[in-house]
């Protein structure tokens, strides 16, 4: 008869590497959907500063004739261009930071670059910040220039929160580009 003790270390062993495995792919991927997630925050700010500035004046008419509460919310975002444009890019900037701290810590995690650590260094730059280029700036700001009355209706309740929130920083931004 087999000794129970052993095998039932074995059993608890491959228990542990399993647990130990499992938490270590829901962290990959936590932290894969926490970029997504902020990559899709980037593209909307990204998106919504071209369509808020790219309002033709007939749009605008049209948007003041409205009677739905996101036009108004673009009209009372617009009429403070200034802190509207400083909020836009508070929170981008903001996001963009958790997204460069999160997929750091990702690949230096997940990623081993031991053996070499100047392309590690290359991947993280070159390919992270691609990424955020392509789907946080770039495609946002066209699909916004084609589209500016549709992202600035679904962006106008999402700035007035931030606006609210953000606003020591914006306004310390707004001043301080008055002095300078």
């Amino acid at each position: 008869m087999a000794d129970p003790l052993p095998e039932a270390l074995t059993a608890f062993i491959v228990l542990a590497f399993n647990i130990t495995e499992l938490a270590s792919s829901a962290g990959l991927l936590a932290g894969i959907a926490a970029v997504l997630l902020l990559l899709l925050c980037s593209a909307a700010a990204s998106g919504s500063e071209t369509a808020f500035f790219s309002l033709s004046p007939s749009q605008l008419n049209e948007i003041r004739n409205s009677k739905t509460n996101s036009h108004k919310r673009i009209i009372n975002l617009l009429e403070t261009p200034k802190r509207l444009l400083a909020t836009i890019l508070i929170a981008n900037n903001l996001v963009n930071v958790g997204i460069v701290i999160i997929s750091s810590f990702l690949v230096n995690n997940y990623l081993d670059f031991s053996h070499n650590p100047l392309l590690g260094f290359l991947f993280q730059v070159v390919i992270i910040t691609s990424i955020l280029l392509l789907l946080g700036e770039i495609l946002p700001k066209v699909m916004a220039t084609r589209n500016p009355v549709k992202i600035a209706t679904v962006m106008s309740l999402p700035l007035s929160i931030a606006q609210k929130i953000l606003y020591p920083f914006s306004k310390l931004l707004v001043n301080s580009t008055r002095f300078i």
